[in-house]
């Protein structure tokens, strides 16, 4: 059975068009950083877990106040890195900052070894091939 024509007036004699789909474009991250991020973000709240236990073994044999603020910038990290995860430009720029915070605490604190250092390149590389590169993606 065959419809009648939809007119778009009742004055118009030409039917109205079919409203065309609508392209929602999809976002796509790498590989490499999506498995980084998660991979992060799960042993990001386990080191949270076991350094907020060592805490009050570590102010007694380091200056406090960088102790503290080293574990406020790890948890904000996990935090960035779960917003990079969701699409959020405050998560790339924001864990770029912290890590970079990160870095300077550890420096003061003398607990940046060469692992510390590989560390470091290394999440500022992910951020800078992955992230940084496909920003207009993000929210």
């Amino acid at each position: 059975m065959m419809r009648p024509p939809i007119y778009s007036s009742p004055d118009d004699p030409e039917p109205a068009k079919p409203a065309s789909r609508i392209y929602i474009p999809t976002r796509e991250r790498h590989g490499c950083l999506s498995v980084w991020l998660v991979l992060y973000a799960i042993t990001g709240v386990i080191a949270l877990f076991s350094v907020s236990s060592m805490v009050p073994q570590l102010v007694r044999v380091l200056p406090a106040l960088p102790v503290y603020l080293l574990f406020l910038v790890m948890l904000g990290e996990v935090i960035c890195i779960v917003a990079t995860f969701f699409w959020k430009k405050w998560g790339v720029y924001g864990y770029l900052v912290l890590l970079t915070l990160s870095m300077i605490l550890r420096l003061m604190l003398g607990l940046f070894t060469l692992r510390t250092v590989g560390s470091v390149v290394f999440g500022y590389a992910m951020m800078y091939f992955f992230a940084l590169q496909n920003i207009d993606d993000y929210e």
